[in-house]
Formats: structure tokens, sequence, C-alpha cells
């Protein structure tokens, strides 16, 4: 999957000069079903989860799409709003989510109209895009999943930190919360700060 997913993008991008993110991620939906009804009897049972992004540091204009990968920014309180959608909030900073279409690229639907959302960002805001392996792994003193809810709550709250150490604070407490227990899937989390 994953290296269908980079030739497409490769392809997508720099041979058919498409970047607005939604059109991306549809012509990508497209490439993976054609790429499996070639095989005779091939199925896809399994999708790739992915964002699209690109940003204009000039205007700090961020345009995204994903599927079954949301956009959170995390932004000062006292800011304007940067979506409609508020998850967390503390004193200090606020987490919002950007939709992503609940399908992934290549799993059973071949027609999808990914949705591109255009974001003013402001200095100083953070940008996270994250996978489920996080979220999803088993530990901590009952053997249960880490939950999404805290996660949250620790971007928010980590939110004033370098990125540097935002990083290895996410890997100590992931960490800590998987102790011997095997990693369930991918853990993959990308945090940028506007500036």
């Amino acid at each position: 999957m994953s290296i269908i997913g980079m030739f497409g993008l490769n392809q997508i991008v720099s041979e058919l000069k498409e970047t607005n993110p939604g059109e991306v991620l549809k012509n990508l939906n497209e490439l993976f079903h054609k790429s499996f009804e070639q095989k005779e009897g091939s199925e896809i049972f399994d999708g790739m989860d992915i964002a699209f992004c690109n940003y204009n540091p000039i205007t700090r204009e961020l345009r995204y799409a994903g599927a079954n990968i949301y956009l959170n920014i995390v932004r000062k309180s006292s800011s304007h709003s940067a979506s409609n959608i508020i998850l967390n909030q503390n004193e200090a900073y606020t987490l919002y989510q950007v939709k992503c279409e609940r399908q992934s690229i290549g799993y059973m639907i071949e027609k999808v109209n990914f949705t591109t959302h255009s974001i003013q960002l402001e200095k100083d805001d953070a940008i996270y895009l994250y996978s489920d392996g996080y979220t999803d792994q088993f530990g901590g003193p009952n053997g249960k999943k880490f939950r999404l809810t805290e996660f949250r709550n620790i971007l928010c709250s980590i939110a004033n930190l370098p990125m540097s150490k935002q990083k290895d604070l996410l890997l100590d407490i992931y960490s800590e919360w998987k102790g011997n227990n095997i990693q369930v899937d991918d853990v993959t989390v990308m945090g940028i700060r506007i500036t």
C-alpha cells in the first residue's frame, strides 16, 4: 500500500501538477482502485489513511484534505477560532479539529470526493497530524487503550513547549503507557509550529 501511495503521490503532484489537496486524494484513491482492478480477482480489504496539505508561509494559509486523518490545530485560547469544532480547551490553549473524510484511500468506494479545507493559521499555532497507533496502544495499569481525549489533553498542555521537547514528552508518555505490551500499530505524530 505504501509503495503504491508514494508512487501515486509523486505521479499526481509531479507529473499531473495537481496540488489541490482534495483532488490529490481523489486521484490517489482512483489510482489505487485502477491498480488493483488490473489484477483479476483482486480486491482491496485494507486502505491507506493519509492527510495532504500545502502551506503558503507568506499568507499563512493551509489547505488540507484527509482520508481518516484529522487536522488538529492548537491555538492560544485568546485568539480567533480556527474551526467550529473545539475538542479540547484549557486556560491557555484550544484544540480545534478540521474534519476529514471517514474513508481510507483505496478502501471499497472508488469514487470519493475529498473536501479541501482552507484554514487561516496564526503565528505560534501548532498543527498536529497523527495516526491512530498512539491512541490504539494497549497499556497502562489496566491494559486498556490510550484514550483519544487524554491525547488531546496532552497536546493542549504541551503546546507552549518547543517541538523538540514535545517530541520527547510524547515518546516518554507513549513508552510508559505501553510498558511491556507489544506495539499494536504504526505510531506517527507530526507537529509543526507556525512562525
